[in-house]
């Protein structure tokens, strides 16, 4: 395996101290001796050691890495995002050769990095115009401030602080300060918004000050006409007129009338904060609930949940009301955490991806992943809170009596774990019988004899909380547990030995789930259609994760029996912008939609450690990788 010393410096920077060289050998396929070549490999790149090593294992030197990252700032990622910003910032044709100069490289050099802006700034609905030796951006002003935002919100290198570095933070722009100023100004005028909301509002007014200054304002065309008279007009006009003294700009109407689009796409009225399901249509349209109610019950259906409370369909309506609005009005809302949402709760992303699709569909519009990621903080705050039904783990209280006291400790037990736990006997150590004992645990104030399936813990007279704190770590592993016997379950009936195959190289993720999809097509398991199913799903959002799994799928219970069927390429494969070792694409019929969580959330938890894929991918048989598969679920290796 090639060394790939970014992702060598990942897992090292992910961990932030000591990491144990078995853990890093393991996670790359590779062994000890290998690991310690690598780390000698990135300590001879320069003067300075970048890996310290220990009989702990290996951790970077945070300040040498610090200056290796300023030190490659030229790289060709980094020097395309400077062309663009310098391109960005003027109204007026740049010579390739200044941008030669400026940068250091060659010409040659400049015309490939060119070909790399040309490709971004397409998404946009830009355009990189080229006449002779200058070059300069084409498009509307809206289409530049979009690119501008995505620029500002991005997690690299040229966030926030390198784009306006040279203009407005060179003058004391006090970030914090703009934003007590919008939301105290906001709550003026009955405007209420989230944190989120809030930065999008200040990022739009950090670029629209950016743009203003160097003379490009947005076109008074009429187009924002329809703000004027809304709170969020008002509010956009303060707003407006305390940057103007504090920057000495004068804000057109155009720009005041954007603004308040922006305002209206990120905020709510504060009244929103007593809507009940009464009174909800009263404060939006009565489509948009309706809207949102159907696309809540559609979700229930399909990940076999309870039915979400009235509460949660009013808020989420509140939401998908602002989102409508950000779509027709065209502003877009970042969501930095997207990545580590799509990586931590991925079972719960694919709950957002469907109801976005919901939307999509019912309205005619393609949601963004950023939309996503929101809708799946609401579903996962909701069922964060709700109680997991049938998710109880069961339990005997012993008891030495002495004037009834242990009556004290059975409540505090009771009344502390009322939503996980079941205290379904209770008896004196002296009368009970371990033969008739069928709980989970057992809470006993000494050692006994128990039956092999029950866990013991022994407590205090007077309970305790480090007691407390047992139970609770006890009744997580029993759940656990719980779950790798359900999801193993399934996995032995979904994966058959044909259904396992390791496959050499393929261009692209769609050749290959075509392919898998017409195989489980000719063995009866799934219909015509399947494949074309399974790549709609992945035109919302790839669900590659971990930078190695991918889990291709469905959003309907479309398949004649369920399946899983596992193509393994050491070599690894394209999809999208990450490279997966292994892939299953999985197949739930209408019988087993309750199995997707249960299965979905025993393989995540499994394949989000990069030393487990590793792992399964070395496997060279469908025996051997079963067999590994339920070792590592049920947490046996």
């Amino acid at each position: 395996m090639a060394f790939d010393k970014d992702r060598f410096l990942d897992v090292l920077a992910s961990r932030g101290d000591w990491v144990d060289a078995r853990f890093i050998a393991d996670t790359f396929g590779v062994t000890t001796r290998t690991v310690r070549n690598y780390v000698k490999k990135l300590n001879d790149e320069g003067a300075d050691e970048i890996v310290e090593s220990s009989y702990r294992g290996y951790r970077l030197r945070q300040d040498v890495v610090r200056e290796k990252t300023r030190a490659e700032s030229a790289q060709p990622e980094d020097r395309a995002d400077v062309i663009l910003r310098r391109l960005i910032s003027t109204s007026q044709p740049i010579s390739i050769y200044d941008l030669a100069d400026e940068l250091c490289v060659s010409d040659s050099t400049i015309e490939t990095d060119l070909r790399r802006v040309r490709d971004s700034v397409r998404l946009f609905d830009l355009t990189l115009a080229r006449y002779r030796d200058t070059v300069s951006l084409e498009g509307t002003e809206l289409s530049k401030r979009k690119l501008m935002s995505q620029m500002l919100s991005s997690e690299s290198s040229t966030g926030f602080s390198a784009f306006t570095g040279s203009g407005m933070a060179l003058e004391g722009f006090d970030v914090a300060r703009l934003s007590r100023m919008v939301s105290s100004l906001l709550a003026d005028h009955g405007l209420t918004s989230d944190d989120f909301g809030l930065n999008n509002v200040v990022l739009h007014l950090v670029i629209m000050v950016q743009r203003m200054r160097q003379g490009m304002s947005m076109p008074d065309d009429g187009t924002y006409d329809k703000t004027w008279g809304t709170p969020a007009s008002e509010a956009a006009s303060e707003i407006c007129s305390r940057l103007s003294e504090r920057f000495d700009i004068d804000a057109p109407t155009s720009e005041v009338g954007y603004l308040a689009l922006v305002i209206a796409s990120n905020s709510r009225s504060e009244d929103y904060s007593f809507t009940s399901a009464a009174n909800l249509s009263s404060l939006i349209e009565e489509d948009d609930v309706a809207l949102t109610q159907n696309a809540v019950t559609a979700l229930e259906h399909a990940y076999y949940l309870d039915p979400f409370d009235s509460e949660f369909v009013m808020r989420m309506a509140v939401h998908v009301h602002s989102l409508l609005q950000r779509m027709e009005d065209g502003i877009g809302s970042h969501n930095p955490m997207l990545g580590k949402i799509k990586q931590s709760y991925p079972l719960i992303y694919d709950m957002a991806v469907f109801f976005s699709r919901c939307i999509s569909e019912a309205r005619g519009i393609a949601l963004s992943e950023d939309e996503i990621s929101f809708i799946a903080f609401h579903i996962g705050a909701y069922l964060e809170k709700a109680d997991p039904e049938g998710d109880f783990v069961t339990a005997t209280f012993l008891y030495m009596d002495y004037h009834g006291m242990y009556r004290l400790s059975l409540d505090r037990i009771r009344e502390e774990f009322r939503t996980s736990l079941s205290i379904v006997g209770v008896a004196s150590v002296a009368d009970y019988d371990p033969a008739a004992i069928e709980t989970d645990l057992v809470l006993s104030p000494i050692e006994i004899d128990a039956p092999a399936r029950s866990q013991v813990i022994v407590l205090s007279p007077i309970i305790k909380d480090s007691d407390l704190k047992r139970i609770r770590h006890a009744i997580e592993t029993q759940r656990a547990k719980r779950r790798g016997l359900e999801a193993f379950s399934l996995i032995s009936r979904f994966l058959d030995p044909k259904l396992y195959r390791r496959i050499g190289e393929y261009r692209n993720k769609e050749g290959l789930i075509r392919d898998l999809a017409d195989e489980c097509r000719e063995m009866g398991l799934v219909g015509e259609h399947f494949a074309d199913e399974v790549l709609a799903r992945e035109a919302l959002s790839s669900t590659a994760f971990n930078n190695q799994v991918a889990i291709p799928h469905s959003m309907t219970a479309s398949a004649n029996r369920s399946f899983l069927s596992v193509a393994v390429c050491e070599r690894g494969m394209p999809w999208d912008a990450q490279t997966v070792n292994l892939v299953m694409l999985l197949g739930i019929s209408e019988n087993d939609r309750k199995a997707f969580r249960i299965l979905f959330d025993g393989l995540i938890e499994v394949l989000s450690e990069p030393a487990n894929v590793n792992r399964l991918v070395k496997c060279v048989s469908y025996a051997e990788f079963v067999e590994l598969l339920n070792e590592l679920i049920m947490g046996r290796s």
